[in-house]
């Protein structure tokens, strides 16, 4: 994988990772989580009207995003303010190459946008 893959790979990875098990387990089961000692918030989302279930998702989304919005910003400072480099099999990542920041790659491609998009 030469770098400029790299980069997709990384950026797509946290793509991946912005799916949330809470948000899948509310939706498919009705509970937030099958730990014994999440109960407690399991009851409470079965008292839960459907519109106030739909804001709690949207909640959860809404922190996933922001984690991974500051996960990125560290990285992105790190690489262009300390010389930081992501190193794949001896080769540093590429950066910066589309004229974006990891967080609008991540945004862009969790839209659905295409890595042609960026040129």
């Amino acid at each position: 994988m030469d770098p400029k893959e790299y980069r997709r790979y990384f950026v797509d990875g946290f793509v991946e990772q912005s799916s949330s098990i809470g948000n899948q387990f509310i939706s498919k089961e009705g509970i937030y989580t099958k730990a014994t000692s999440d109960q407690w918030i399991n009851d409470a989302i079965l008292s839960l009207s459907s519109e106030q279930i739909k804001a709690i998702k949207e909640i959860i989304i809404q922190e996933r995003d922001c984690a991974l919005h500051n996960a990125l910003v560290f990285l992105e400072d790190e690489i262009r303010l300390n010389d930081t480099q992501i190193v794949h099999k001896g080769k540093p990542m590429h950066f910066n190459e589309t004229g974006l920041t990891l967080f609008q790659e991540y945004v862009g491609r969790r839209a659905g946008d295409s890595w042609d998009d960026y040129g």
